[in-house]
């Protein structure tokens, strides 16, 4: 359950407010529930103490992409360097440059990559956004062909930036059958920000167990912990 998850991070933190992995822990549980803005400051504070971690870079450039931040794209260099081999890291710098609104540099950036599962889901979502509809097409095919089962979050949000509403909710239903682990995201992630306002998003999320976006009153922090953690007095 969500809150358990959060209850639990949040008490790791009241207990040791300066360790950088209590830290990041609950600012990704943060991102989960879609408070987004917390969660960077938290992820922001975890790396000024552990500034090596290339994990909390690679989910802080995610989380400020769902914001349009324009660091987002220094955070997923910062990733990057750390681990130059990292395929997820690379095709986080392509996913990066899509939601800047940069489709041809988020394109050679996944044909550019070694082949395998990454480049796969990379290029199925990136090429939704670029000119040539029938690599679109063939791209999305080869992914749903060969990772229907283990990938249909990121099928979803290949379809997100195709704009196929219906394929999206089909695609996230066969992902909870599955229990996708990509759904964590499913409040913060910004390739499906534009379906979060529809009725059909709300049934969704209310059925796996998420909050509402605009109800996060039940999950607001006690004022002695946020002063404690340095978030300060709640405006929400």
């Amino acid at each position: 359950m969500p809150r358990a998850v959060v209850v639990a991070s949040r008490r790791a933190v009241a207990l040791a407010p300066n360790d950088a992995e209590a830290l990041a822990v609950h600012a990704q549980d943060l991102a989960n529930l879609g408070r987004v803005a917390e969660s960077i400051q938290l992820a922001q504070r975890s790396l000024a103490r552990d500034p090596l971690n290339a994990t909390n870079w690679y989910w802080l450039s995610w989380t400020q992409a769902s914001q349009g931040n324009v660091a987002a794209a220094a955070a997923a260099q910062r990733a990057h360097d750390l681990q130059p081999t990292s395929a997820p890291g690379v095709s986080q710098q392509a996913l990066v440059d899509l939601v800047r609104g940069d489709p041809a540099a988020a394109i050679r950036r996944a044909r550019a990559m070694e082949p395998g599962v990454w480049r796969d889901i990379t290029l199925a979502i990136t090429t939704q956004r670029g000119d040539d509809r029938a690599e679109a097409g063939r791209a999305l095919q080869h992914l749903i062909a060969t990772r229907g089962e283990q990938a249909g979050y990121q099928i979803a949000e290949a379809y997100a930036v195709r704009g196929d509403a219906d394929q999206v909710f089909a695609w996230l239903e066969r992902a909870w059958t599955n229990r996708d682990p990509g759904l964590r995201r499913l409040l913060s992630d910004p390739l499906l920000a534009k379906y979060r306002a529809t009725p059909a998003f709300a049934a969704f999320r209310k059925r796996i167990g998420l909050p509402a976006l605009r109800a996060e009153a039940e999950w607001r922090d006690p004022p002695a912990f946020r002063d404690k953690i340095g978030l300060g007095a709640s405006t929400e």
